[in-house]
């Protein structure tokens, strides 16, 4: 069966009863008042357990590096792309972008995007529109985000370039598999506790399409990458509903001082739940669901 997620506005977004207390519980999971545990990839053979959402930022890594070590490559990678753009330089920003997806090893279907872009002198322009779409500050008609979006259309969003998306807009998160199979671990946690029958319409997610990260279960099933013609369309839906659920959630998150205690800025929030989330979705942790009904709390 394939899914098509529908577009809505931020405020219908938010004021749906489903998504406003989805993100009172996300809230929750994060400033350490639910619990959250899980074992996380090993690294150097060495494996690293979460006893608390905030707990993932000292177990994140990537590429080889640690998260503070990561935000320095991201923040010289912001400012490249971010002065490309203050000094309409299309070269600039055009080489800031495949710094970008070289850093996130993605490349696929991306590069021939941002060339076709190059050659109208359209990189800015592009990138600049898409990222407002993304992040919740452009609203559009439905029917006009779905047929920008949709395969064919004049912007893409895939794990390439939400990269590029979240680099230049600090309201945006990377929306990958990773960050999805966590999320959509969280939006099943959810269901059970609040003995949810089926997925909210508005709680549904783009997920990869290996079972290792889509923890689709019998009728509890998300959207798919195996859909191929609707799967850039329904990234881009996801990625705008989980950057508006996390700005709903910002300040909160902010002033629970979860993250200042770990020497992280207050500007870095989104980014920080966003590392979480992409290390603890590296797999469906199916062990702690069979032990616990759960994927990240006990029952």
């Amino acid at each position: 069966m394939t899914m098509v997620l529908t577009h809505f506005d931020k405020l219908t977004y938010l004021q749906d009863k489903h998504v406003a207390s989805f993100c009172d519980y996300l809230l929750n999971i994060i400033i350490g008042n639910k619990p959250f545990t899980c074992k996380l990839k090993k690294v150097k053979r060495e494996e690293y357990l979460l006893y608390s959402f905030s707990d993932g930022i000292k177990g994140y890594y990537w590429a080889g590096a640690s998260y503070q070590s990561t935000q320095t490559t991201l923040i010289k990678l912001h400012n490249e792309l971010h002065r490309a753009v203050q000094n309409n330089d299309e070269k600039a920003a055009l080489l800031a972008c495949l710094a970008i997806l070289d850093w996130g090893q993605v490349y696929r279907e991306c590069v021939n995007w941002l060339v076709s872009m190059a050659h109208q002198n359209e990189v800015i322009s592009t990138l600049t529109k898409a990222t407002k779409l993304i992040d919740g500050t452009l609203e559009v008609e439905s029917k006009i985000f779905q047929s920008l979006f949709q395969r064919g259309g004049d912007l893409r969003c895939n794990s390439g370039t939400t990269k590029i998306f979240a680099l230049l807009s600090t309201k945006s998160i990377i929306y990958d598999g990773r960050v999805a199979c966590a999320l959509g671990m969280i939006v099943l946690d959810y269901m059970a506790e609040k003995n949810l029958k089926s997925i909210p319409e508005k709680l549904l997610f783009l997920m990869d399409a290996d079972s290792k990260r889509n923890p689709s279960n019998g009728h509890l099933t998300f959207p798919s990458k195996s859909n191929m013609k609707d799967k850039l369309l329904n990234q881009a839906i996801s990625n705008v509903r989980i950057n508006l659920i996390l700005q709903k959630i910002e300040n909160d998150v902010i002033s629970s001082g979860v993250f200042s205690k770990l020497n992280i800025d207050k500007s870095e929030t989104l980014r920080a739940i966003e590392s979480v989330l992409f290390m603890a979705g590296y797999k469906v942790h199916k062990d702690h669901f069979i032990k616990n009904s759960r994927y990240f709390s006990a029952n």
